[in-house]
């Protein structure tokens, strides 16, 4: 059982006597080459010591955010007819940016005017009395009131067969679609039956059945993808005509409601009025005019204009299209809304009459801000205040809105819209983007942020104010200098890395940059100026001490150093070298001999380096950091 044991000594001792035979071979050669070859002395890797700016980074890449976007949304919905701007441009605080049809926002206006000056007009009866002029003209009033329904009749009528067009013309197109998805199975089963029936009989023309039945296969794909078009043109057309045929008949209701308060002014007109009536009177003027102002905002609301100067970052809607109500929002977030219309002002309180009628509901979808008052109560006793007009129809989205007429601060989005250029109608056509909050966003460049991630462990060595260097794809050769401004007290987790989000503010940045450009963030954790330094991989450092090859000539003298700040390629030296030196790079390279030149700097055969784990270069040179065989 010794056996065993007697050959691992033999095979130990034979191994022994192999490595002092190797180490004296190799000390030897290296003897003769160090000093009698210069060729392989001038292969050594040099570096000279010089004196400038260390500098240590961590990096990571970022991305140019903008944190001061405002999304911006019409105060009135509508069919988006104009756009002033385009993707880039640069606007004014003031500058109009679009428009939105405003046909119905005009009449409502007119037909707000139109009522102030009816209330005025009653007004002015009841105090003087109708004179036969006066007269003529109340009965004028009362055939233009007339007139008025018989126009929105006469609308409510085109509405309608308009609609019954639109109807007719989508589904022909949806027929027809129809027709050519069926028409398209059809061939296709020809096709696979004439493949699968030469496979067995005539097997020269199953490539030229297969090309046939691939054919098939697309022209089955393209028509069922016609038709799923023709079917949402379909649905979209039916909901804007249904929302058109509700708007003309809900003027319908206003301009009756019009006429029979001509008629009930007209009746009460012929007696004196008393004080009560004349307080009524003038809070129907009073209660016309808020109508009018109500009207006029909505009209205003039809065109978008820049609260603030920026640049135009997203366009969400074509021309043609249809937008959503909504204010403006810096916020980025926010759920896509439609505009309800405003509730109409409370009716005045009938001073001698019963209690105000309810106010009809805002003639207008998009804004419902023109509901008009409770007319005037019939005579009797003390009326209590009129109900307050209920509120307008749902906005051209369909969908309901979280602002008022009182415009309140939420966000909101553009809706999901059928797109539907529009090529007669003047103005440039929108860039559309996905996924932006409001119908235009404007990013101010001059505050753009640059976002990172960071490592776990890199986290941990910064701090907010560190300056840091931004190097962008589209600006290669345009450092931008930044500052840390955020660092997430969260991190997130990724395949078991987790990494945190940093912002860096930019300083002065260069013209032309744009939110979502990409690039490289370098932070400056440590820097020491105007101080002596050396390339890193000259200095090699064990147990807390550091030490550098000094090269003179085909002389090698390692030289303790004290080090400071360890950049990303240099090394700060505190003492040690003077401007000038040349040291040793510790980096390997092979000689004309087979030798590395760089893991065999001077000393001689000093030290007792093994056979591994760089013992054999490191006994020899002293200096060499690699590992393996020296």
């Amino acid at each position: 059982m010794s056996l065993p044991i007697l050959r691992r000594r033999k095979s130990l001792a034979v191994n022994s006597g192999l490595a002092v035979v190797l180490i004296v071979a190799v000390g030897f050669a290296y003897e003769s080459v160090g000093t009698s070859s210069s060729s392989a002395a001038s292969q050594v890797r040099t570096g000279t010591v010089a004196k400038g700016t260390v500098v240590s980074t961590v990096s990571a890449s970022g991305t140019l955010i903008s944190p001061s976007d405002l999304a911006l949304g019409f105060v009135t919905g509508g069919t988006l007819r104009q756009v002033y701007v385009k993707v880039g441009d640069k606007v004014k605080t003031g500058q109009v940016l679009a428009k939105v049809d405003d046909t119905t926002q005009q009449e409502a206006l007119t037909t707000a005017k139109n009522s102030l000056a009816s209330a005025q007009a009653s007004r002015t009866v009841l105090l003087q009395g109708q004179t036969s002029q006066q007269k003529a003209a109340a009965a004028v009033q009362l055939e233009q009131a007339s007139a008025q329904i018989t126009q929105a009749q006469n609308n409510v009528t085109f509405t309608e067969k308009s609609n019954a067009n639109d109807a007719a013309n989508s589904a022909a197109a949806v027929k027809t679609a129809q027709a050519a998805v069926t028409a398209a199975k059809s061939a296709l089963a020809t096709a696979n039956a004439t493949l699968a029936t030469d496979k067995v009989s005539n097997k020269n023309a199953v490539t030229a059945d297969q090309t046939k039945v691939d054919q098939a296969n697309q022209t089955l794909t393209q028509t069922s993808d016609q038709l799923t078009q023709a079917q949402q043109q379909q649905a979209s057309t039916a909901l804007k005509d249904e929302q058109a045929l509700a708007q003309a008949q809900q003027q319908v209701s206003s301009a009756q409601l019009s006429y029979k308060s001509q008629v009930a002014q007209q009746a009460v007109s012929a007696t004196p009025p008393t004080a009560s009536q004349v307080t009524q009177a003038n809070s129907q003027v009073a209660s016309a005019q808020v109508q009018v102002d109500s009207a006029q905002r909505a009209l205003d609301g039809t065109v978008l204009k820049a609260p603030s100067a920026g640049t135009v970052m997203s366009i969400s809607t074509l021309v043609g299209g249809t937008v959503s109500s909504g204010s403006s929002s810096s916020s980025s977030s926010g759920s896509s809304t439609g505009s309800t219309g405003s509730t109409g002002s409370t009716g005045s309180t009938g001073s001698t009459g019963s209690t105000g009628s309810t106010g009809s509901t805002g003639s207008t979808g998009s804004t419902g801000s023109t509901g008009s008052t409770g007319s005037t109560g019939s005579t009797g006793s003390t009326g209590s205040t009129g109900s307050t007009g209920s509120t307008g129809s749902t906005g051209s989205t369909g969908s309901t809105s979280t602002t008022s007429s009182s415009g309140s601060s939420s966000t909101a989005t553009v809706g999901t819209v059928a797109y539907v250029p529009d090529s007669s109608i003047a103005g440039h056509t929108a860039t559309v983007t996905s996924g932006d909050t409001g119908f235009l966003v404007l990013t101010n460049i001059t505050g753009l942020q640059v976002q990172a991630s960071f490592s776990e462990d890199d986290t941990a060595t910064l701090k907010l104010g560190q300056g840091a260097t931004v190097a962008l794809n589209a600006l290669p050769n345009t450092p931008v200098n930044a500052s840390v401004s955020w660092i997430a007290s969260t991190g997130t987790s990724s395949s078991g890395v987790v990494s945190y989000t940093v912002d860096l503010d930019l300083k002065n940045p260069p013209a032309g940059l744009k939110p979502g450009q990409s690039g490289s963030v370098s932070v400056i954790l440590k820097e020491a100026d105007n101080t002596l330094y050396v390339p890193s991989t000259a200095v090699t450092t064990a147990g807390g001490v550091s030490t550098v090859t000094l090269v003179n000539g085909s002389t090698r003298t390692p030289k303790v150093v004290t080090v400071g700040v360890v950049g990303d390629t240099t090394t700060e030296i505190k003492s040690g070298l003077s401007v000038g030196d040349t040291v040793a790079l510790t980096t390997a390279t092979t000689g004309s001999t087979g030798f590395p030149t760089g893991g065999f700097p001077a000393g001689g055969r000093g030290g007792t380096g093994g056979l591994t784990g760089g013992g054999l270069g490191a006994g020899l040179g002293g200096a060499a950091t690699t590992g393996g065989k020296g």
